[in-house]
C-alpha cells in the first residue's frame, strides 16, 4: 500500500454475501478515481467469501477477517476506526457503484468545505444484477445540487446509505454508527449530518442497491421501523443543539407522522380502536389535515392510489 494518504475510504462489510462480493469489489476496481482505499470485512462468513477476498491482488484492499461475527454496526465503526482517508463510505458487499461514483463525490465535497456528504440515487438490481427500478429519489432527481435539506430528509430518508461519501472527521465527531439503531443508523447520521451543514446531490444514479431475500432490509417491516427506530431518531434528532429553527418549528407535523404510522400499523394489526385514537392523535397535533403534505391527506392519497390499481 503506497504511504500516500488516499481520497476515499471505503468499508465493504460481507457476511454470507460471497456470491455477490465480487461485483462490488470490481466495481471499485473499476473507479475513475483511483486513489481509493478499501476494509473489506468478513464478519465471520460460512460460505466462500473468504475464497473470494483471497482470489484478489491490489494493494489498495485491505482484508479483516473475523472468528466472530460482530454484526454489521460494529464492522462500520471498526473500518472508520482504521480509515486513513479524509472521506468515508460504506458498501455492502451486495451492491456496487458505477464508475464515476467516487470522483463525482469527490469533485463536489473539493468544491466546497462546508458540504457535509455527497450522495447519489440508487437503481435497484435484483440477484443476477439486472436493473429492476429505481428507489425513492431525491428532491430534484436529475439535478447535481448544494442544498440544506434538514427539514426534508426529516420528513423523508431519501438519502441510500451506500451512496453517501462523507467527511471521516465529521463521521467520527458524531461518535460513528449508533448500533441501537440497526436498520436505520445510516439514516440517523445523515440526518444529524444536516443540521450541521448543507449536502451535494448528484445526479444519474451512481449507486446499484441490490434486492434479494436475504438483504437486511428484510429483516423487519418498513412500517415497523417507522414505529420503532424511527420515533427514537425524533427524540434524538429535535434534542439536539444543533437542530435548525425551521426543523424545530414543524415538530407537530412530525408528531402527528408518528401517529399516522402508528395507526396504520394498528390498522395492519387489526386493532381498530387503537387506529383511530392515533388518527385523532394525528390531527390534535396538526390539524391542518387539508394542506397537501399532512400526513393523513398523504395516507388518504395512498390508500386511493392502492385501490385503483
Amino acid at each position: 500500500m503506497s504511504n500516500r494518504a488516499p481520497a476515499v475510504t471505503v468499508h465493504v462489510p460481507c457476511h454470507d454475501y460471497g456470491r455477490f462480493l465480487g461485483d462490488a469489489l470490481d466495481s471499485l476496481l473499476a473507479q475513475t478515481r483511483t486513489d481509493w482505499e478499501a476494509v473489506v470485512t468478513d464478519d465471520a462468513s460460512t460460505d466462500d467469501s473468504a475464497a473470494v477476498m483471497a482470489s484478489y491482488d491490489d494493494p489498495r484492499l485491505r482484508f479483516v477477517h473475523h472468528r466472530e461475527n460482530a454484526g454489521h454496526v460494529a464492522t462500520y465503526n471498526e473500518a472508520l476506526a482504521l480509515a486513513r482517508a479524509p472521506r468515508f463510505v460504506v458498501l455492502s458487499a451486495d451492491d456496487r457503484y458505477h464508475p464515476a461514483f467516487l470522483e463525482r463525490a469527490c469533485i463536489a465535497l473539493d468544491a466546497d468545505p462546508a458540504i457535509v456528504l455527497a450522495f447519489t440515487d440508487a437503481e435497484l438490481i435484483d440477484e443476477h444484477g439486472a436493473v429492476i427500478g429505481v428507489s425513492a429519489t431525491t428532491l430534484e432527481p436529475d439535478r447535481d445540487w448544494v442544498r440544506d435539506v434538514s427539514l426534508e430528509l426529516m420528513f423523508r430518508a431519501f438519502v441510500p446509505g451506500g451512496a453517501a461519501v462523507v467527511r471521516t472527521e465529521l463521521l467520527r465527531a458524531r461518535g460513528g454508527f449508533d448500533p441501537t439503531l440497526p436498520h436505520t443508523t445510516d439514516t440517523f447520521l445523515w440526518r444529524q449530518l444536516a443540521f450541521r451543514g448543507p449536502i451535494a446531490h448528484l445526479a444519474g444514479r451512481q449507486f446499484q442497491q441490490r434486492i434479494h431475500d436475504a438483504a437486511l432490509h428484510h429483516s423487519t417491516s418498513w412500517l415497523d421501523l417507522m414505529t420503532t427506530e424511527e420515533v427514537v431518531q425524533y427524540e434524538r434528532l429535535l434534542a439536539d443543539p444543533a437542530v435548525p429553527a425551521r426543523v424545530v418549528a414543524r415538530r407537530a407535523r412530525l408528531d402527528a407522522i408518528v401517529s399516522v404510522h402508528r395507526a396504520r400499523r394498528a390498522h395492519r394489526d387489526r386493532r381498530p380502536i387503537e387506529t383511530v385514537r392515533q388518527l385523532a392523535r394525528a390531527v390534535g397535533r396538526d390539524p391542518w389535515v387539508w394542506e397537501r403534505d399532512h400526513p393523513i391527506a398523504v395516507l388518504a392519497r395512498d390508500q386511493v392510489a392502492r385501490r385503483r390499481s
